[in-house]
């Protein structure tokens, strides 16, 4: 038999349709050639939710989606329409083969009749130059492929006019193959319906698209031009701030995947000297630092001071977000809308631009990640005036997070507050903050950067890492923290002392009290 020649095709993309049980995920494991798709084992349909794989066949990328069962599957009209929306999308920017799974040896249904022409409803008349049968179990008809060929073609002489009319639809392009043995015996099988799609391919010359399905490959592609310009980003600068007991340092964590920082599990701040780690994420380097707690650390004037001085050194040349870490189940004091504001007041009115608020505890409220973030909205429309406050100068930018549980199971988590943190990056066009005050510290750190790299011939990367681990470590020259302790003294004590001479709300200034979004 002659193999598939896809030209010069880079990709192939082929939506499987049908009824629970027919055997499409087989048959997207069958043309794949390995086990990709879970096939129904039981009552209910083996493929819940859309399920996207692919393989190289020939030279040529054959992306398979493998959808919910057509007509019988017990989900609401709302999920099915999620999953037809979501395999319309993963099939973007439009499939070059549509195929219809049918089992050989079953009735023809109503209900099969009814979902075929509901999807010609949806896509239009053009989807026909698409379509194609695949009859599934043809094992049971006979033991060769030839064999199960002439027994189709005699049962379908007598098969009833929906049947016929559904492959009078697909211009009566079907085949019919058996899902069953070692791939390797089913590769014959494959090929078959590889040489069938070829056909249609080299009839149409181009993927199946219409207005429905424009749409929603502009959300895709827009989706996918956001994380492209988020990820030409090297490293993504974190700065996490929030009173001890809240959980930034399980927040940091969570983010990192690992377990980099040693979380609160005593009355005092376990964060009592700013900490520093990374990873990679999605290609891109998270920088991660945990501050010292807002406004109940146990540190003398001068630690503290220092501790905001490694704090900012550690971000250099500036963060890229500041997390306000809050406890979804406390209530929000006086002294965190304080140190917020405290917050605004030393680094200016750009860095609500740069703010967002993660809550923690979200295990308390609920047990999904869905549910958490109804009950802390909930919350929200009742919650005292200045903790709306610290939300819109936040640009309303919250979500909350549970950072129980292995890290497995905090990954959903993770994903939600790093979501968020793309959002602000996006809008921000990448830019990270700074303002004079972290100037003076970038221009400090990069001295000693520059210092280090000539001394030791490192590269860039070395120099930076090693820098900022001697900073955590407290092992650079005594020198420079005192730089750092007098750069604070410089910017920070002059606002702490306005602050306790003329108030918090003439310190913090004219701070836009009018929700917006960037």
């Amino acid at each position: 038999m002659q193999r598939p020649n896809f030209d010069e095709m880079e990709e192939l993309r082929v939506v499987l349709l049908g009824k629970t049980g027919t055997g499409k995920s087989s048959l997207g494991n069958s043309l794949l050639g390995r086990e990709v798709f879970a096939p129904a084992r039981g009552l209910l349909s083996g493929t819940q939710k859309c399920q996207w794989a692919e393989a190289t066949v020939d030279g040529v990328t054959l992306s398979v989606t493998d959808t919910p069962g057509l007509c019988d599957t017990h989900r609401s009209e709302e999920d099915v329409l999620v999953e037809v929306g979501k395999s319309v999308s993963l099939a973007c920017p439009g499939p070059h083969v549509v195929i219809i799974v049918l089992k050989c040896t079953n009735r023809f249904t109503k209900e099969e009749y009814e979902a075929v022409k509901t999807l010609l409803d949806l896509f239009g008349e053009r989807v026909r130059r698409h379509l194609m049968i695949v009859f599934t179990c043809g094992n049971e008809l006979a033991d060769d492929i030839n064999g199960m060929q002439v027994v189709l073609e005699e049962q379908l002489s007598k098969a009833d006019k929906k049947l016929k009319e559904v492959l009078c639809d697909a211009y009566n392009r079907y085949c019919i193959v058996s899902n069953k043995g070692t791939f390797e015996t089913r590769r014959q099988h494959a090929q078959v319906v590889l040489n069938k799609i070829q056909d249609v391919v080299r009839r149409n010359n181009e993927h199946f698209t219409n207005a429905m399905v424009d749409e929603y490959n502009k959300l895709v592609q827009s989706i996918i031009a956001r994380r492209q310009r988020v990820h030409e980003m090297k490293e993504l600068r974190i700065l996490i701030l929030g009173r001890t007991g809240v959980g930034k340092s399980s927040l940091g964590n969570t983010l990192l995947g690992r377990q980099a920082f040693a979380p609160g599990i005593r009355l005092c701040s376990v964060t009592a000297v700013s900490q520093r780690a990374e990873a990679s994420v999605d290609g891109i380097t998270l920088k991660v630092t945990d501050t010292l707690a807002l406004c109940d650390t146990h540190l003398s004037e001068e630690e503290a001071l220092l501790e905001v001085g490694k704090s900012m050194a550690l971000t250099c040349p500036g963060p890229h977000v500041v997390i306000i870490v809050l406890k979804g189940n406390d209530r929000f004091t006086k002294e965190e809308y304080e140190a917020v504001k405290t917050l605004q007041a030393l680094f200016g009115e750009r860095v609500r631009r740069h703010l967002m608020i993660v809550f923690t505890g979200g295990d308390e409220l609920a047990d999904d990640i869905n549910g958490m973030q109804a009950a802390v909205d909930q919350q929200l429309l009742k919650a005292p005036e200045n903790l709306k406050e610290v939300l819109c100068d936040a640009y309303n930018r919250y979500c909350i997070v549970s950072n129980k549980g292995t890290f497995e199971t905090r990954r959903e988590h993770a994903k939600v507050v790093l979501s968020m943190i793309q959002d602000v990056v996006r809008r921000n066009n990448r830019e990270y903050f700074t303002n004079e005050m972290v100037d003076e510290y970038n221009r400090k750190v990069q001295s000693i950067i520059a210092r280090r790299q000539r001394a030791h011939r490192l590269s860039d990367n070395q120099a930076v890492t090693e820098t900022r681990q001697a900073i955590v470590d407290e092992e650079e020259d005594p020198g420079f923290f005192n730089t750092l302790k007098n750069i604070a003294k410089t910017y920070i004590l002059p606002v702490l002392i306005k602050v306790a001479e003329v108030g918090l709300a003439v310190a913090v200034g004219a701070v836009a009290k009018r929700c917006s979004v960037m």
